[in-house]
């Protein structure tokens, strides 16, 4: 499948689908997140993912991403956490 077939497929994703640098900068995420997090995505891009995690959440998050990062992790790696919304919103992801 190609990069533009790729990426319609994500953009029709009803989930958040996003990209990360080594450091959790957000460099890539779909539009999905307007109405589930309440932000524009271009509003999100460049800001660090952990930024969304809900405080008690992120040290976990973190370690789990950074860990990954360290394993140069090819597959998707799971971590549940709360994400804080917008407007304050506590919301569960996976």
């Amino acid at each position: 499948m190609d990069a533009a077939k790729i990426k319609s497929v994500l953009e029709r994703a009803p989930d958040i689908v996003y990209e990360t640098d080594a450091d959790g900068r957000l460099t890539s995420i779909t539009d999905t997140a307007g109405p589930i997090l309440g932000y524009a995505a271009a509003e999100l891009r460049g800001r660090s993912m952990f930024e969304l995690v809900h405080p008690e959440d992120r040290d976990t998050a973190m370690a789990g991403f950074q860990e990954s990062v360290r394993r140069r992790d090819t597959e998707v790696r799971t971590i549940e956490a709360r994400l804080v919304d917008k407007e304050s919103e506590t919301r569960f992801f996976e």
